[in-house]
Protein backbone atom coordinates (compact mmCIF):
# COMPACT_ATOMS: atom_id res chain seq x y z
CA UNK A 1 0.00 0.00 0.00
CA UNK A 2 2.78 2.49 0.66
CA UNK A 3 4.83 1.39 -1.98
CA UNK A 4 1.79 2.38 -4.25
CA UNK A 5 1.25 5.60 -2.19
CA UNK A 6 4.90 6.74 -3.32
CA UNK A 7 4.74 5.41 -6.65
CA UNK A 8 1.03 7.89 -6.71
CA UNK A 9 3.35 10.28 -5.33
CA UNK A 10 6.50 10.18 -7.86
CA UNK A 11 3.56 10.16 -10.83
CA UNK A 12 2.43 13.46 -9.29
CA UNK A 13 5.65 14.62 -9.30
CA UNK A 14 6.93 14.02 -12.44
CA UNK A 15 3.93 15.15 -14.17
CA UNK A 16 4.35 18.79 -12.37
CA UNK A 17 7.79 18.95 -13.45
CA UNK A 18 6.74 18.20 -17.16
CA UNK A 19 4.14 20.62 -16.87
CA UNK A 20 6.36 23.90 -15.78
CA UNK A 21 9.08 22.82 -18.25
CA UNK A 22 6.75 22.89 -21.09
CA UNK A 23 5.45 26.59 -19.90
CA UNK A 24 9.10 27.52 -19.45
CA UNK A 25 10.34 26.17 -22.82
CA UNK A 26 7.15 27.84 -24.71
CA UNK A 27 7.03 31.42 -22.72
CA UNK A 28 10.00 31.94 -20.22
CA UNK A 29 12.68 31.11 -23.07
CA UNK A 30 11.91 34.09 -25.29
CA UNK A 31 11.79 36.04 -22.23
CA UNK A 32 15.26 35.36 -20.95
CA UNK A 33 18.25 38.15 -22.02
CA UNK A 34 21.25 38.57 -20.27
CA UNK A 35 22.16 42.16 -20.79
CA UNK A 36 25.92 41.78 -19.32
CA UNK A 37 27.00 39.37 -21.87
CA UNK A 38 28.51 40.09 -24.83
CA UNK A 39 25.62 37.78 -26.79
CA UNK A 40 22.37 38.79 -24.13
CA UNK A 41 20.11 36.70 -25.69
CA UNK A 42 21.65 33.44 -27.52
CA UNK A 43 23.68 31.47 -24.86
CA UNK A 44 21.60 31.97 -21.87
CA UNK A 45 18.42 30.53 -24.16
CA UNK A 46 20.54 27.91 -25.49
CA UNK A 47 21.79 26.20 -22.06
CA UNK A 48 18.61 26.94 -20.81
CA UNK A 49 16.72 24.49 -23.54
CA UNK A 50 19.81 22.15 -23.30
CA UNK A 51 19.26 21.74 -19.25
CA UNK A 52 15.23 21.04 -19.99
CA UNK A 53 14.93 19.24 -22.58
CA UNK A 54 17.61 16.46 -20.80
CA UNK A 55 15.67 17.30 -18.06
CA UNK A 56 12.80 16.12 -19.86
CA UNK A 57 13.99 12.94 -21.17
CA UNK A 58 14.40 11.72 -17.53
CA UNK A 59 11.22 12.36 -17.43
CA UNK A 60 10.07 10.53 -20.12
CA UNK A 61 12.26 7.54 -19.16
CA UNK A 62 10.43 7.42 -15.71
CA UNK A 63 7.10 7.52 -16.99
CA UNK A 64 8.04 4.75 -19.33
CA UNK A 65 5.91 2.11 -18.05
CA UNK A 66 2.89 4.68 -18.07
CA UNK A 67 -0.08 4.75 -20.52
CA UNK A 68 -1.39 6.69 -23.43
CA UNK A 69 2.40 7.44 -24.80
CA UNK A 70 2.71 8.47 -28.15
CA UNK A 71 4.87 5.98 -30.17
CA UNK A 72 7.56 8.12 -31.73
CA UNK A 73 7.10 6.16 -35.52
CA UNK A 74 3.13 7.46 -34.87
CA UNK A 75 4.87 10.89 -35.48
CA UNK A 76 4.04 11.76 -38.67
CA UNK A 77 7.36 14.08 -39.34
CA UNK A 78 9.66 11.34 -37.48
CA UNK A 79 11.34 9.99 -40.36
CA UNK A 80 11.99 13.92 -41.94
CA UNK A 81 12.99 14.90 -38.17
CA UNK A 82 15.36 11.43 -38.44
CA UNK A 83 16.74 12.33 -41.79
CA UNK A 84 17.33 16.17 -40.48
CA UNK A 85 18.83 15.18 -37.27
CA UNK A 86 21.35 12.16 -39.12
CA UNK A 87 22.62 15.09 -42.03
CA UNK A 88 23.45 17.25 -38.99
CA UNK A 89 25.42 14.94 -37.52
CA UNK A 90 27.18 13.64 -41.01
CA UNK A 91 27.78 17.32 -41.42
CA UNK A 92 29.45 17.96 -37.76
CA UNK A 93 31.40 14.99 -38.48
CA UNK A 94 32.91 16.15 -41.81
CA UNK A 95 32.77 19.84 -41.04
CA UNK A 96 35.35 22.54 -42.64
CA UNK A 97 35.21 23.57 -38.43
CA UNK A 98 34.51 21.01 -36.42
CA UNK A 99 34.75 22.91 -33.47
CA UNK A 100 32.43 25.65 -34.08
CA UNK A 101 29.96 22.70 -35.86
CA UNK A 102 29.89 20.85 -32.56
CA UNK A 103 29.50 23.74 -30.25
CA UNK A 104 28.61 27.08 -32.06
CA UNK A 105 30.25 30.23 -32.70
CA UNK A 106 29.55 32.92 -29.43
CA UNK A 107 27.22 35.30 -32.01
CA UNK A 108 24.86 32.72 -33.30
CA UNK A 109 25.33 28.76 -32.15
CA UNK A 110 23.36 27.00 -34.11
CA UNK A 111 25.28 24.10 -33.51
CA UNK A 112 24.75 20.38 -33.57
CA UNK A 113 23.97 20.12 -30.15
CA UNK A 114 21.34 23.33 -30.99
CA UNK A 115 19.82 21.33 -34.24
CA UNK A 116 19.44 18.18 -31.81
CA UNK A 117 17.87 19.91 -29.25
CA UNK A 118 15.22 21.81 -31.92
CA UNK A 119 14.73 18.41 -33.61
CA UNK A 120 14.09 17.10 -29.67
CA UNK A 121 11.44 19.70 -29.10
CA UNK A 122 8.71 18.73 -31.28
CA UNK A 123 8.41 15.21 -30.13
CA UNK A 124 8.98 16.55 -26.45
CA UNK A 125 6.06 18.73 -26.80
CA UNK A 126 3.76 16.16 -29.15
CA UNK A 127 4.78 13.22 -26.22
CA UNK A 128 3.93 15.31 -23.24
CA UNK A 129 0.79 17.27 -24.24
CA UNK A 130 -2.22 15.15 -23.31
CA UNK A 131 -5.60 16.95 -23.49
CA UNK A 132 -6.49 20.17 -25.85
CA UNK A 133 -6.64 22.03 -22.29
CA UNK A 134 -3.10 21.57 -21.78
CA UNK A 135 -1.86 22.61 -25.67
CA UNK A 136 -4.60 25.54 -25.24
CA UNK A 137 -2.52 26.89 -22.34
CA UNK A 138 0.78 26.36 -23.27
CA UNK A 139 -0.45 28.64 -26.42
CA UNK A 140 -2.09 31.02 -23.98
CA UNK A 141 1.22 31.05 -22.07
CA UNK A 142 2.89 31.71 -25.22
CA UNK A 143 1.22 34.75 -26.22
CA UNK A 144 1.39 36.26 -23.04
CA UNK A 145 5.26 36.46 -23.04
CA UNK A 146 4.41 37.41 -26.83
CA UNK A 147 2.44 40.67 -25.50
CA UNK A 148 5.48 41.79 -22.89
CA UNK A 149 7.81 41.11 -25.33
CA UNK A 150 5.96 43.47 -27.63
CA UNK A 151 5.20 46.13 -24.89
CA UNK A 152 8.97 45.99 -23.92
CA UNK A 153 9.33 46.45 -27.84
CA UNK A 154 7.55 49.65 -27.68
CA UNK A 155 9.25 51.03 -25.05
CA UNK A 156 12.65 50.79 -26.61
CA UNK A 157 11.40 52.47 -29.42
CA UNK A 158 10.45 55.32 -27.98
CA UNK A 159 13.28 55.54 -26.01
CA UNK A 160 15.87 54.41 -28.85
CA UNK A 161 14.20 57.26 -31.20
CA UNK A 162 14.43 59.70 -27.91
CA UNK A 163 17.79 59.03 -26.81
CA UNK A 164 20.05 56.84 -29.02
CA UNK A 165 20.01 54.42 -26.89
CA UNK A 166 17.71 50.85 -25.97
CA UNK A 167 17.21 50.25 -22.18
CA UNK A 168 19.68 46.89 -22.59
CA UNK A 169 21.61 48.29 -24.99
CA UNK A 170 22.98 50.79 -22.70
CA UNK A 171 25.26 47.97 -20.94
CA UNK A 172 26.90 46.90 -24.78
CA UNK A 173 29.79 48.24 -25.90
CA UNK A 174 28.82 51.13 -29.03
CA UNK A 175 30.02 48.76 -31.57
CA UNK A 176 27.10 46.22 -30.58
CA UNK A 177 24.73 48.55 -30.62
CA UNK A 178 21.63 47.76 -32.83
CA UNK A 179 19.77 50.53 -35.12
CA UNK A 180 16.68 49.33 -34.64
CA UNK A 181 14.36 47.66 -31.81
CA UNK A 182 15.38 44.00 -31.05
CA UNK A 183 13.34 43.35 -27.14
CA UNK A 184 14.53 40.01 -26.42
CA UNK A 185 15.57 38.38 -29.22
CA UNK A 186 19.03 40.41 -29.91
CA UNK A 187 17.95 41.87 -33.46
CA UNK A 188 15.00 43.54 -35.40
CA UNK A 189 14.72 40.92 -37.51
CA UNK A 190 14.69 38.54 -35.59
CA UNK A 191 12.16 39.78 -33.52
CA UNK A 192 10.08 40.30 -36.29
CA UNK A 193 10.32 37.05 -37.27
CA UNK A 194 9.35 35.62 -34.05
CA UNK A 195 6.43 37.97 -34.27
CA UNK A 196 5.30 36.63 -37.68
CA UNK A 197 5.25 33.16 -36.01
CA UNK A 198 3.35 34.10 -33.05
CA UNK A 199 0.59 36.83 -34.19
CA UNK A 200 -2.20 34.48 -36.07
CA UNK A 201 -2.12 32.89 -32.51
CA UNK A 202 -3.83 35.96 -31.11
CA UNK A 203 -6.39 36.22 -34.24
CA UNK A 204 -7.28 32.92 -33.41
CA UNK A 205 -7.58 33.63 -29.96
CA UNK A 206 -9.21 36.49 -30.22
CA UNK A 207 -11.86 34.46 -33.24
CA UNK A 208 -12.78 31.61 -30.58
CA UNK A 209 -13.32 34.09 -27.14
CA UNK A 210 -16.05 32.64 -25.70
CA UNK A 211 -16.84 36.82 -24.35
CA UNK A 212 -16.10 39.74 -25.43
CA UNK A 213 -13.67 40.62 -22.07
CA UNK A 214 -11.67 37.33 -23.51
CA UNK A 215 -11.87 38.79 -26.79
CA UNK A 216 -10.43 42.43 -25.73
CA UNK A 217 -7.74 40.83 -23.83
CA UNK A 218 -6.78 38.68 -27.30
CA UNK A 219 -7.12 41.32 -29.56
CA UNK A 220 -5.12 44.02 -27.28
CA UNK A 221 -2.19 41.26 -27.10
CA UNK A 222 -2.46 40.95 -30.94
CA UNK A 223 -2.40 45.08 -31.53
CA UNK A 224 1.10 45.09 -29.20
CA UNK A 225 2.27 42.52 -31.52
CA UNK A 226 1.26 44.18 -34.74
CA UNK A 227 2.16 47.42 -33.86
CA UNK A 228 5.91 46.56 -32.32
CA UNK A 229 6.10 44.01 -35.65
CA UNK A 230 5.73 47.50 -37.96
CA UNK A 231 8.30 49.37 -35.77
CA UNK A 232 11.24 47.01 -36.25
CA UNK A 233 10.95 48.12 -40.04
CA UNK A 234 11.89 44.92 -40.87
CA UNK A 235 10.19 44.49 -44.63
CA UNK A 236 10.53 40.78 -44.67
CA UNK A 237 8.59 40.46 -41.32
CA UNK A 238 6.37 42.74 -42.65
CA UNK A 239 6.14 40.59 -46.02
CA UNK A 240 5.82 37.57 -43.96
CA UNK A 241 3.14 39.16 -41.71
CA UNK A 242 0.89 40.03 -44.13
CA UNK A 243 1.04 36.74 -45.67
CA UNK A 244 0.07 35.01 -42.57
CA UNK A 245 -3.00 37.35 -41.72
CA UNK A 246 -4.07 36.58 -45.80
CA UNK A 247 -4.42 32.78 -45.20
CA UNK A 248 -5.77 32.96 -41.16
CA UNK A 249 -8.53 35.47 -42.60
CA UNK A 250 -8.71 32.48 -46.05
CA UNK A 251 -9.19 29.96 -43.13
CA UNK A 252 -11.20 31.53 -41.16
CA UNK A 253 -14.00 32.89 -43.43
CA UNK A 254 -15.92 30.43 -43.01
CA UNK A 255 -16.35 31.04 -38.93
CA UNK A 256 -19.33 33.41 -39.57
CA UNK A 257 -19.77 37.41 -39.72
CA UNK A 258 -19.02 37.84 -35.90
CA UNK A 259 -15.21 36.80 -36.05
CA UNK A 260 -14.59 39.01 -38.96
CA UNK A 261 -16.08 41.50 -37.10
CA UNK A 262 -13.46 41.03 -34.69
CA UNK A 263 -10.70 40.62 -36.68
CA UNK A 264 -11.36 44.06 -38.74
CA UNK A 265 -11.44 45.59 -34.84
CA UNK A 266 -8.37 44.31 -34.34
CA UNK A 267 -6.55 45.17 -37.56
CA UNK A 268 -8.38 48.71 -37.15
CA UNK A 269 -7.16 49.32 -33.82
CA UNK A 270 -3.44 48.25 -34.81
CA UNK A 271 -2.90 50.14 -37.63
CA UNK A 272 -3.79 53.52 -34.78
CA UNK A 273 -1.60 52.16 -32.67
CA UNK A 274 1.16 51.93 -34.94
CA UNK A 275 0.08 55.60 -36.30
CA UNK A 276 -0.07 57.14 -32.62
CA UNK A 277 3.27 55.20 -31.49
CA UNK A 278 5.18 56.30 -34.78
CA UNK A 279 4.35 59.87 -34.69
CA UNK A 280 5.09 60.24 -30.74
CA UNK A 281 8.44 59.13 -31.83
CA UNK A 282 8.94 61.40 -34.05
CA UNK A 283 7.75 64.22 -31.60
CA UNK A 284 10.05 62.85 -28.91
CA UNK A 285 12.82 63.98 -31.45
CA UNK A 286 11.79 67.33 -32.58
CA UNK A 287 10.88 66.14 -35.75
CA UNK A 288 7.07 66.53 -37.42
CA UNK A 289 4.77 63.48 -38.08
CA UNK A 290 5.79 63.75 -41.17
CA UNK A 291 9.09 61.62 -40.18
CA UNK A 292 7.56 58.63 -39.39
CA UNK A 293 5.62 57.83 -42.59
CA UNK A 294 8.73 59.20 -44.64
CA UNK A 295 10.58 55.81 -42.89
CA UNK A 296 8.23 53.75 -44.12
CA UNK A 297 7.89 54.76 -47.12
CA UNK A 298 11.50 55.28 -47.46
CA UNK A 299 12.18 51.22 -46.75
CA UNK A 300 9.87 50.22 -48.87
CA UNK A 301 10.77 52.32 -51.80
CA UNK A 302 14.29 50.91 -51.32
CA UNK A 303 13.27 47.38 -51.51
CA UNK A 304 12.26 47.98 -55.24
CA UNK A 305 15.74 48.91 -55.82
CA UNK A 306 17.23 45.08 -56.52
CA UNK A 307 20.64 46.82 -57.39
CA UNK A 308 22.05 49.19 -54.58
CA UNK A 309 19.98 48.94 -51.92
CA UNK A 310 21.17 47.59 -48.34
CA UNK A 311 18.32 45.08 -48.08
CA UNK A 312 16.94 43.19 -51.17
CA UNK A 313 19.81 44.24 -53.46
CA UNK A 314 22.54 42.78 -51.11
CA UNK A 315 20.09 39.82 -50.44
CA UNK A 316 20.16 38.74 -54.02
CA UNK A 317 23.70 39.53 -54.91
CA UNK A 318 24.85 37.36 -51.33
CA UNK A 319 22.25 34.57 -52.87
CA UNK A 320 23.87 34.69 -56.45
CA UNK A 321 27.38 34.20 -55.04
CA UNK A 322 26.81 31.76 -52.60
CA UNK A 323 24.96 29.20 -55.09
CA UNK A 324 28.96 27.37 -55.75
CA UNK A 325 30.08 27.67 -52.04
CA UNK A 326 26.84 25.30 -51.62
CA UNK A 327 27.83 23.39 -54.56
CA UNK A 328 31.38 22.93 -53.47
CA UNK A 329 29.77 20.23 -50.88
CA UNK A 330 25.98 19.60 -51.68
CA UNK A 331 24.60 16.96 -50.21
CA UNK A 332 26.00 17.11 -46.46
CA UNK A 333 27.26 21.08 -46.41
CA UNK A 334 30.16 22.74 -44.88
CA UNK A 335 29.01 21.73 -41.38
CA UNK A 336 26.64 23.46 -38.85
CA UNK A 337 27.65 26.92 -37.93
CA UNK A 338 30.28 27.41 -40.60
CA UNK A 339 29.14 30.38 -42.60
CA UNK A 340 31.86 32.70 -41.61
CA UNK A 341 34.48 29.94 -43.10
CA UNK A 342 32.94 29.26 -46.58
CA UNK A 343 31.63 32.66 -47.29
CA UNK A 344 34.79 34.55 -47.34
CA UNK A 345 35.27 34.95 -50.69
CA UNK A 346 31.25 36.27 -50.88
CA UNK A 347 32.34 38.45 -48.05
CA UNK A 348 35.22 39.73 -50.10
CA UNK A 349 33.16 40.60 -53.29
CA UNK A 350 30.23 42.34 -51.45
CA UNK A 351 32.45 44.41 -49.83
CA UNK A 352 34.06 45.30 -53.15
CA UNK A 353 30.47 45.55 -54.97
CA UNK A 354 28.52 47.46 -52.37
CA UNK A 355 31.76 49.33 -50.84
CA UNK A 356 30.37 48.01 -47.02
CA UNK A 357 32.01 46.47 -44.09
CA UNK A 358 30.15 43.87 -42.87
CA UNK A 359 31.26 40.19 -41.88
CA UNK A 360 28.31 37.67 -43.74
CA UNK A 361 28.27 34.52 -41.40
CA UNK A 362 24.60 33.28 -43.10
CA UNK A 363 22.94 33.90 -46.88
CA UNK A 364 20.23 35.43 -45.25
CA UNK A 365 17.56 33.02 -46.81
CA UNK A 366 17.16 29.71 -44.44
CA UNK A 367 16.79 27.38 -46.95
CA UNK A 368 19.98 28.34 -48.62
CA UNK A 369 21.47 28.51 -45.00
CA UNK A 370 20.71 24.63 -44.34
CA UNK A 371 21.72 23.81 -47.69
CA UNK A 372 25.20 25.76 -47.05
CA UNK A 373 25.53 24.00 -43.92
CA UNK A 374 23.32 20.67 -43.89
CA UNK A 375 23.18 19.89 -47.49
CA UNK A 376 20.74 19.34 -50.24
CA UNK A 377 19.89 16.29 -47.85
CA UNK A 378 19.31 18.49 -44.88
CA UNK A 379 17.85 21.07 -46.97
CA UNK A 380 15.45 18.22 -48.32
CA UNK A 381 14.28 16.29 -45.00
CA UNK A 382 13.60 20.13 -43.48
CA UNK A 383 11.34 20.97 -46.54
CA UNK A 384 9.35 17.22 -46.48
CA UNK A 385 9.00 17.79 -42.41
CA UNK A 386 7.36 21.22 -42.89
CA UNK A 387 5.19 19.85 -46.17
CA UNK A 388 4.03 17.01 -44.09
CA UNK A 389 3.51 19.15 -41.01
CA UNK A 390 1.57 21.90 -42.78
CA UNK A 391 0.10 19.51 -44.60
CA UNK A 392 -1.80 17.65 -41.41
CA UNK A 393 -2.92 20.60 -39.60
CA UNK A 394 -4.76 21.63 -43.15
CA UNK A 395 -6.50 18.38 -43.13
CA UNK A 396 -7.44 18.68 -39.32
CA UNK A 397 -8.47 22.42 -40.32
CA UNK A 398 -11.10 20.91 -42.91
CA UNK A 399 -12.40 17.98 -41.10
CA UNK A 400 -15.76 18.06 -40.66
CA UNK A 401 -15.70 17.00 -36.81
CA UNK A 402 -12.79 19.29 -35.32
CA UNK A 403 -14.05 20.80 -32.88
CA UNK A 404 -14.48 24.88 -33.35
CA UNK A 405 -12.48 26.34 -30.69
CA UNK A 406 -8.86 23.49 -31.73
CA UNK A 407 -9.92 24.42 -35.51
CA UNK A 408 -9.44 28.24 -34.96
CA UNK A 409 -6.16 27.33 -33.02
CA UNK A 410 -5.06 25.09 -35.83
CA UNK A 411 -5.67 27.98 -38.21
CA UNK A 412 -3.58 30.29 -36.03
CA UNK A 413 -0.88 27.94 -36.06
CA UNK A 414 -1.14 27.13 -40.27
CA UNK A 415 -0.76 30.59 -40.72
CA UNK A 416 2.00 31.67 -38.49
CA UNK A 417 4.23 29.16 -40.38
CA UNK A 418 2.96 30.17 -43.47
CA UNK A 419 4.54 33.72 -42.90
CA UNK A 420 7.06 32.05 -41.41
CA UNK A 421 8.26 30.46 -44.38
CA UNK A 422 8.02 33.53 -46.48
CA UNK A 423 9.65 35.96 -44.28
CA UNK A 424 12.63 33.00 -44.05
CA UNK A 425 13.63 33.95 -47.94
CA UNK A 426 15.18 36.87 -46.34
CA UNK A 427 16.20 35.75 -43.21
CA UNK A 428 17.40 32.15 -41.50
CA UNK A 429 17.25 30.29 -38.05
CA UNK A 430 18.67 32.01 -34.72
CA UNK A 431 18.64 30.42 -31.17
CA UNK A 432 16.56 33.07 -29.66
CA UNK A 433 13.28 32.39 -32.41
CA UNK A 434 13.84 28.55 -33.42
CA UNK A 435 13.30 26.95 -30.06
CA UNK A 436 9.53 28.74 -30.19
CA UNK A 437 9.24 27.80 -33.78
CA UNK A 438 10.17 24.09 -33.28
CA UNK A 439 7.85 24.03 -30.31
CA UNK A 440 5.26 24.91 -32.30
CA UNK A 441 5.60 22.74 -34.16
CA UNK A 442 5.30 19.78 -31.64
CA UNK A 443 2.22 21.57 -30.22
CA UNK A 444 0.28 21.34 -33.97
CA UNK A 445 1.49 17.70 -33.91
CA UNK A 446 -0.30 16.89 -31.01
CA UNK A 447 -3.24 18.91 -31.62
CA UNK A 448 -3.75 17.27 -34.90
CA UNK A 449 -3.28 13.91 -33.06
CA UNK A 450 -5.74 15.01 -30.26
CA UNK A 451 -7.98 16.01 -33.06
CA UNK A 452 -7.94 12.73 -34.94
CA UNK A 453 -8.61 10.74 -31.63
CA UNK A 454 -11.65 12.87 -31.29
CA UNK A 455 -12.84 12.33 -34.57
CA UNK A 456 -12.43 8.68 -34.52
CA UNK A 457 -14.78 9.13 -31.06
CA UNK A 458 -11.81 8.38 -28.50
CA UNK A 459 -11.76 11.22 -26.59
CA UNK A 460 -8.56 13.37 -25.44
Amino acid sequence: MAAALFACHDRAMTASTIKIILFFLIAGLPLLVNPFAVNSVELIKRESAYVLVCLLAVCALAQAPGKNRVRLQALPIALPLFAFALSACIATAFSINPAFSLRGDFARGESFFTIITYVLLCPVFAFFIQTFDQARGLIRALCISTALIALYGIIEFLCLQAFGISPLQHLRPPELHQPYISATMGNANFLGRFLVLVLPLFAAGAAAAAGARQALLWAAGGVLACTTLVLTYSRASMAGCGVGLAVFAALARAAGPAVRRRLGLLLGAGCVLIVAIGVLSTALRGSGPRAFFTTISSRAVATLDVRQSDGLGTRLFTWRHSIPVILERPWFGHGPDTGFDALVQVNFEKAARFNILEILDRIHNNYLDIALTQGLVGLGAYVALLIIFMRGMYAAIRASGTHPEARMLLCGLFSGFAGCLVNDIFTFSTVSVSMTFWSLIGIGCALQRLTTHEINGHGS
